[in-house]
């Protein structure tokens, strides 16, 4: 992301520490799927930069066998077919129209532009990529004319593929995340009743899925050291006093 030969783009917060997070509940499972069939143990690492750059496996890969770094994505130099466009509203729609010279006049004529199917600078897909810049700003003035509801209304009557970019709180009210319930109810102690993401995989068998808020700071701590350790409670208080726990 970004204008090329920009400044780095920082990633919102914990993204990798989630997917650092997935690899190694992957491992978990392998290793003892493994110890399962062989009885045999063993130690599993991973690491934050391993998971960062399994993440940029396309990038890195290309890098090496194209000789070329894969762009940066902006706007006004990418494809414009597969691009988002700002609403009246404020909103942004992305879409995904591929193969693209398949989709042009059937975009053309959903935007009320059937002018553009022949347009000497637009009328094929790399045309149109070497023209980007110009042909996102048409299309920029074209999208201002209408809501985002309203769009995405049209797309749908003629078969495009789009959908609106939604913000956090859209998500709340989203028909789709609501029917596949990727968004739970949760009772947080101190927060109350939030909606947060749920495990996005369902079991036919079986119900998995976000059961409690993440303890607060030593939450925890007497049952656990009660339970490893065989303390009793005076004796906690005495550890806890004296600056051990």
């Amino acid at each position: 992301m970004g204008e090329e030969n920009g400044s780095p783009a920082v990633s919102q917060f914990g993204l990798v520490d989630q997917v650092t997070a997935i690899m190694s509940s992957h491992q978990i499972l392998a290793a003892l799927f493994m110890r399962e069939r062989t009885g045999l143990g063993q130690e599993i690492r991973t690491s934050i930069l391993g998971s960062a750059m399994f993440l940029n496996y396309f990038n890195i890969l290309m890098a090496q066998l194209g000789g070329f770094e894969v762009p940066r994505h902006t706007r006004l130099s990418d494809n414009p077919l597969r691009n988002y466009y700002r609403c009246r509203d404020g909103r942004w729609l992305m879409m995904t129209l591929t193969p693209p010279d398949k989709y042009w006049p059937v975009l053309c004529r959903a935007i009320e532009r059937p002018d553009l199917v022949d347009e000497e600078r637009f009328n094929t897909d790399q045309k149109r990529i070497n023209n980007s810049s110009e042909l996102v700003r048409i299309m920029d003035e074209i999208f201002a004319t209408r809501t985002c509801a309203e769009w995405f209304r049209i797309f749908g009557e003629h078969d495009l593929f789009c959908a609106p970019v939604n913000r956090p709180l859209d998500l709340t009210g989203d028909e789709q995340v609501l029917a596949n319930n990727y968004l739970v109810d949760l009772l947080h102690p101190t927060m109350g009743l939030v909606k947060v993401p749920d495990y996005p995989c369902t079991f036919s068998e079986c119900r998995i899925g976000v059961g409690s808020a993440a303890p607060e700071l030593g939450e925890h701590t007497r049952e656990v050291l009660g339970g490893l350790c065989d303390l009793e409670s005076d004796e906690m208080d005495r550890l806890m006093e004296e600056g051990v726990i």
